[in-house]
């Protein structure tokens, strides 16, 4: 009877804790998360929490759950969510990972259109690589040549691989560069000897290309006689210049009379233009510059360089600032003079007055002190320049016709003609060539000033 009623005992004591197991199993909070418990993101972009689902015995507790942790998917790494659940003495966790990670190739961005030369190895036309988390990665970049292409590959610090190919492209059709070796447009005196200076080629892809030189000149006769520099290249690509030789007559009225072209109130926007057309006439000329327009102080130096003369005009070009005072102008002038030493080298000694020597504008601010400035300035070692001629360009509305007709039938009245024109005047600029070839024709000789040349001087102005 005793072992039945310990038998008894034993299976109602297991009862118990069977039923006490299944209570606790049943009454402790739950915690499910949605979505993988070790979850990727991509670098620099959007984290959104899948989310989770938390109950108690049969209820929903989801909203009794407290979320710790942050992602930020602008640095790569492995970020943990912490899930935590406590209710009723109960409590549960959770944890997710979540890992930033670079799945994002680098870009290779290729400079150029593949084309090389027949025969010739493919020389790089440039290239770069950028990844977003890597930055510049253009250093890295392999290239490999195959089969008339270029490889070009690259991996960023976290494994991710690009590669491109640039198709070859095997042509020549770029023309040979003539250059002649002197102007491309001479003047010579009839019986004189016509020497052909020659011409140099260059080509991208033809080492030796072929020059024709095509053309006579008959320096007896007065005309204009063309010399034809004609390249070819290995590919058949063909360019021409022309060279002009003008031949003038020695018994014309400019022979032995020297002309000087000066230039006023710039470097402005069409001074490089003017500088043009006097290289290709192989004319100098002489350039009384100003500061009025301060962006191209460089062609001052520019001007220099290629050979023309450069003398003080004004630094303001202000007649209320030149004229106050000889300690005014002279301030004004060294200013000036500065620049030209900055651009050039070497200081100036040469100018002329804003409005010529013989202006009445000054009336108004100093009378008389346009020779109180002549008397130091020249006591200081410097020397200034009117003209004796003027193109006209400076006042009411000049053509490239007036301009024209204005020099060419005035000059030559004296052996030394020093004429005023304005480098920032487009008329001038359209009438210079014709201007040019009317003086080279007619013999005249082109002079630059110095210190030492022939200065005409206008009567100082008679103020009233």
């Amino acid at each position: 009877m005793k072992r039945e009623i310990d038998f008894i005992i034993k299976v109602l004591f297991i009862l118990l804790l069977s039923l006490i197991s299944i209570l606790i199993i049943f009454t402790k909070p739950n915690i499910t998360l949605r979505g993988n418990e070790v979850m990727e993101v991509n670098y620099n972009s959007e984290f959104k929490d899948p989310g989770y689902i938390a109950t108690f015995i049969i209820h929903n507790v989801t909203s009794k759950v407290k979320v710790k942790g942050v992602v930020d998917t602008t640095k790569l790494g492995e970020y943990k969510i912490e899930y935590d659940l406590s209710i009723s003495g109960f409590k549960n966790h959770k944890t997710r990972i979540v890992k930033v990670v670079d799945k994002k190739k680098p870009i290779i961005e290729l400079s150029g259109n593949g084309n090389t030369c027949p025969g010739k190895s493919y020389i790089e036309e440039g290239y770069k690589a950028i990844d977003e988390i890597d930055g510049d990665l253009t250093e890295f970049v392999k290239t490999e040549v195959k089969d008339n292409s270029v490889i070009y590959s690259v991996s960023d610090k976290s494994g991710n691989n690009e590669t491109i190919t640039r198709k070859l492209n095997i042509i020549d059709d770029v023309k040979p560069t003539i250059t002649l070796n002197g102007s491309d447009y001479i003047t010579i005196y009839t019986g004189s000897i016509y020497s052909e200076m020659g011409a140099n080629v260059v080509d991208n892809c033809d080492d030796t290309p072929k020059l024709d030189i095509n053309g006579s000149v008959d320096s007896s006769r007065v005309g204009k006689y063309n010399i034809t520099y004609t390249a070819t290249d290995k590919s058949g690509n063909i360019e021409s210049v022309i060279r002009t030789v003008n031949v003038v007559d020695r018994l014309k009225d400019g022979i032995g009379k020297n002309v000087y072209l000066t230039f006023d109130d710039g470097p402005g926007g069409l001074t490089s233009q003017f500088l043009d057309v006097l290289d290709r006439y192989g004319v100098k000329a002489t350039f009384f510059v100003t500061n009025q327009f301060p962006n191209y102080q460089y062609l001052i130096g520019e001007e220099a360089r290629r050979g023309h003369a450069i003398a003080v005009h004004t630094y303001t070009h202000s007649y209320d600032v030149v004229y106050n005072s000889v300690d005014s102008y002279i301030n004004d002038f060294n200013r000036m003079n500065e620049i030209i030493k900055q651009q050039t080298g070497s200081y100036s000694n040469m100018f002329r007055y804003p409005g010529g020597s013989s202006n009445t504008v000054h009336c108004s601010r100093n009378p008389g002190v346009t020779r109180l400035i002549a008397d130091k300035m020249l006591s200081m070692g410097y020397q200034y320049f009117d003209w004796n001629l003027s193109s006209g360009d400076a006042s009411g509305y000049p053509t490239r016709d007036s301009v024209y007709r204005t020099v060419v039938n005035n000059v030559g009245a004296v052996e030394n003609t020093v004429i005023l024109m304005h480098d920032i005047k487009s008329a001038t600029l359209a009438a210079l060539p014709s201007i040019i070839e009317n003086l080279q024709s007619r013999g005249f000789t082109f002079k630059t000033l110095n210190k030492n040349s022939f200065a005409p001087h206008h009567s100082f102005g008679v103020c009233r």
